[in-house]
């Protein structure tokens, strides 16, 4: 038997979200602990696509972290760049503004 299949992570994302995962997920999902270093200060690695992808619909789990999603759907309409088509999903709004402005790599 594998061990990393009976093993299982949980990893807690902002606003309460919890992901289970086995100790083989965790390893490959998991992100450095500091990116690069610029002007001696460490500079933050940027998610993957699916990665954000996942942590954001992990958000629409909890009522806090729905309200988180509804609050970055606030702060990024008010740039004025991009509105959310009616009845479009939230998670992908968000993806498609960090996208855009290269907030998340992919």
């Amino acid at each position: 038997m594998n061990m990393d299949k009976e093993l299982l992570r949980r990893v807690r994302f902002c606003g309460g979200a919890e992901l289970r995962l086995t100790a083989a997920e965790a390893r490959s999902a998991a992100l450095p602990s500091a990116g690069p270093i610029r002007d001696g200060k460490t500079m933050a690695t940027k998610k993957t696509l699916p990665q954000r992808e996942k942590e954001l619909q992990l958000l629409l789990a909890t009522a806090s972290g729905r309200e988180e999603l509804r609050e970055l759907e606030s702060r990024y309409q008010a740039t004025g760049e991009r509105l959310k088509p009616a009845g479009g999903s939230v998670v992908t709004y968000i993806l498609v503004h960090e996208r855009v402005h290269s907030m998340i790599a992919g």
